[in-house]
């Protein structure tokens, strides 16, 4: 196969996803470059929002997060696929014919994106990781000068970010040494794959190259929460509703992305910036949600919402009782007496499992009550 314009543009160019999906010869795909810029942006934007980035720097005892830790955070989250550069899984979607000698060679097998990496990163692959980290062009900087001890933290995190799909990334034990996937194969060439989304997360990001940055938090509960917010990032940025497939290499996209990214978190109602500026001046009573009358504890939600700051919807739409059932009847009131109010509680309180955030409902006497949080 021949690396020219008439060749299927799977076979020359870097992809993320493909469409069918797990189909060989696929009618359409996504550039990992595009991809990973779309779940760089996502980070991005969950960032943005304040009760989230002030959580994440608390996980690491910070008072706040410096917005040149935020850009280090926002490209480790773009990395989180790099291992697809291999061409043991950008094969995957070829044709017998598409590979060179119009066929697969003896020694050759289709592989996955982020076990397959780690013989490069402990070294045992030593003919890749010979090249790895000096395609990227400034990894070698990050890891002397963005922590504090020794560069260990920067390589924990990228490991979190490799760790996305929810199982620990084990780096040992798990895969040998397979040279030929990090090789040139038809007209894909691994190294210079890691050299573009090494070029392009530095220009996505280039507060992370702060010189005068803070070092990055080495608290294990800030990597575990650095993450979860990964993985949020790439369940967004993996949806076509918002980020829908392009082939062709753009060193701009990123803006496109910043965009779609900010409008993506909006949607789902995780910015609640609109919602804020929309608040009337004074909520409405609790008797215009419901058609019963507070407990005591609702009663103080309402009347002094300071001391309740963060905890409200589980004050309000308690699962005791009349408080869970009543909800989804009065979807429509609720809606109609404070849109606000509906776009900030439901799909908390649609989404959370009583047993285990009230750990005190767990027995037979309350669970009878509960209804399986499946169903709301």
């Amino acid at each position: 196969m021949m690396n020219s314009e008439s060749a299927p543009v799977y076979t020359r160019r870097f992809w993320a996803k493909a469409r069918p999906y797990r189909q060989r010869g696929p009618e359409s795909i996504h550039l990992l470059e595009h991809h990973l810029a779309d779940v760089g942006a996502c980070f991005e934007a969950l960032l943005e929002q304040p009760t989230i980035r002030r959580r994440l720097a608390r996980s690491g005892g910070l008072d706040g997060l410096d917005g040149a830790t935020a850009a280090r955070l926002a490209l480790f989250a773009a990395l989180h696929d790099i291992g697809k550069v291999n061409v043991g899984f950008q094969t995957q979607v070829w044709l017998d014919s598409d590979m060179p000698m119009g066929r697969i060679p003896a020694n050759f097998r289709r592989v996955g994106h982020t076990l397959d990496l780690t013989p490069v990163l402990t070294g045992d692959d030593s003919a890749a990781a010979q090249w790895f980290f000096d395609a990227l062009g400034w990894w070698h900087q990050a890891t002397a000068a963005w922590d504090d001890n020794g560069g260990e933290t920067v390589c924990a995190l990228f490991i979190a970010a490799l760790s996305h799909h929810g199982e620990p990334l084990q780096l040992e034990g798990k895969r040998g040494a397979n040279s030929s996937i990090w090789q040139p194969c038809g007209g894909l060439n691994p190294a210079e794959g890691v050299e573009r989304i090494g070029y392009l997360a530095r220009r996505w990001f280039p507060a992370a190259f702060a010189p005068d940055a803070p070092p990055l938090p080495s608290a294990p509960a800030f990597q575990h929460h650095f993450l979860g917010l990964c993985t949020l990032a790439d369940w967004i940025g993996s949806n076509e509703r918002w980020f829908p497939y392009s082939a062709e290499p753009d060193d701009a996209y990123i803006n496109d992305a910043r965009r779609k990214a900010r409008a993506a978190v909006e949607e789902i109602g995780l910015d609640l910036s609109n919602q804020r500026r929309a608040l009337p001046d004074a909520l409405p009573s609790f008797e215009a949600f419901f058609d019963f009358s507070p407990n005591a504890i609702q009663r103080t939600a309402q009347d002094r919402p300071s001391l309740c700051r963060g905890i409200m919807v589980e004050i309000w739409f308690s699962p005791y009782k009349r408080g869970y059932t009543v909800l989804r009847p009065n979807y429509r009131r609720i809606k109609a007496v404070c849109p606000v109010q509906a776009g900030i509680h439901l799909p908390v309180v649609w989404g959370f499992n009583p047993h285990i955030r009230f750990p005190r409902t767990r027995g037979d006497k309350h669970q009878k009550r509960l209804p399986s949080p499946t169903t709301g």
